[in-house]
């Protein structure tokens, strides 16, 4: 009797397919990972935010003195910039910009009644009737120096910039050119209680150039 020869069965070479993937208890750890480092890494994150309003605020003030210097040329009046509550323990501090009746400096003390206010602005915690605080309430005003080697001073310091660009420190009943490298702390503040947050950032400027920030 005839048999026909058996078929020949295909043979598949290689291995099961296999599906990788995570488990339950490798995204547990991987999400506990990432919790943990997400809190480390919070107080940086804190600090770099921070000393960035340290930054702005240090901006502003730059600009609203630069401004003066801008509006005195232009108009060809003399422009007081007083600068007060300075505070090297709490973040607060003012700036009141005003326009002379001439373009002397003298005429702000010879002449106070002519003496136009422009604007004042508030920093810190300190408030202006009629104005919105500060949106940087842990920012303020260190103080004023003119050299590094100086202590900061917490007195009012005021200003006089003529429309030749020259910027002038009020002593007494006079004003006299301002020398040497004069700068103007901006500090940050955190926590309960306050403390400071690095050093200051300085707005710098001399007798001729213009306010600019320096850390």
């Amino acid at each position: 009797m005839y048999h026909s020869p058996p078929k020949s069965i295909p043979r598949y070479i290689g291995s099961k397919t296999q599906v990788s993937g995570f488990t339950i208890l490798e995204l547990l750890i991987t999400l506990i990972l990432i919790g943990i480092i997400t809190t480390l890494a919070m107080p940086a994150m804190k600090t770099v935010t921070r000393r960035s309003e340290a930054a702005e605020i240090a901006g502003q003030l730059s600009q609203l003195i630069n401004l003066a210097k801008d509006q005195s040329t232009r108009r060809n009046r003399a422009y007081q910039v007083i600068i007060s509550e300075f505070n090297s323990a709490i973040p607060q501090g003012r700036l009141s910009l005003s326009e002379a009746a001439s373009n002397t400096c003298q005429s702000l003390i010879n002449q106070p009644n002519l003496i136009k206010s422009l604007e004042t602005k508030p920093f810190g915690a300190s408030v202006v009737d009629n104005q919105q605080p500060s949106i940087r309430p842990f920012v303020g005003l260190l103080g004023w120096r003119q050299n590094t080697a100086q202590e900061w001073q917490s007195s009012v310091l005021e200003l006089c910039i003529n429309p030749k660009g020259g910027t002038f420190v009020r002593a007494g009943d006079s004003f006299t050119e301002l020398t040497g490298h004069f700068t103007i702390g901006v500090q940050q503040y955190f926590g309960d209680p306050l403390l400071k947050l690095g050093p200051p950032y300085q707005v710098e400027m001399t007798f001729s150039s213009g306010a600019k920030v320096r850390r």
